[in-house]
């Protein structure tokens, strides 16, 4: 079955189980690094076997998380470099 299946109106399912090769290109990050945040529990998982499996929407969530908080960091950053003796202030 292709991870691209979607229905018409919805989009990808959520629900739909991806293993980490399928979760890191979603994320943009490598597998040893969605492996390490599915062992953290930071992307919550089951293995089934020797696979680790994850549902898409958590790791949706999670990226949606991630870059919520890049974006807030980047804004501090622009923040603190617009004033007045920036970090040193």
């Amino acid at each position: 079955m292709s991870e691209q299946t979607t229905t018409e109106a919805s989009g990808p399912d959520p629900d739909r189980e991806v293993g980490p090769e399928a979760a890191a290109a979603l994320l943009g990050f490598s597998v040893a690094a969605v492996r390490e945040l599915a062992e953290s529990g930071a992307i919550p998982a089951r293995t089934s076997g020797d696979a680790l499996l994850m549902r898409r929407g958590d790791v949706e969530a999670f990226r949606d998380r991630y870059e919520s908080r890049r974006a807030a960091i980047r804004k501090i950053n622009q923040i603190v470099d617009e004033s007045p003796g920036g970090w040193d202030a």
